[in-house]
């Protein structure tokens, strides 16, 4: 099977969709103290992608814009 990026994105989407009930064992406690950092962390690699591709598109957009301001 070719994977293109419609079916990364359709396989992504359904991986985080549908297996919630997977991902949540019967020892996955919300009643703990240490509860809302563990979840809060869990943020962080998204956070942190998020930030990279910002930082990557900004990158471009002004090598871009001195690549045209060079050829003026």
């Amino acid at each position: 099977m070719k994977f293109t990026v419609m079916n990364k994105l359709l396989l992504a989407v359904s991986a985080c969709t549908f297996s919630q009930i997977a991902w949540s064992h019967p020892g996955h406690n919300h009643a703990d103290a240490n509860a809302s950092m563990i979840h809060l962390l869990w943020l962080a690699p998204i956070v942190l992608a998020a930030g990279i591709a910002y930082y990557r598109v900004n990158q471009k957009r002004k090598a871009a814009a001195a690549k045209q301001q060079e050829q003026l």
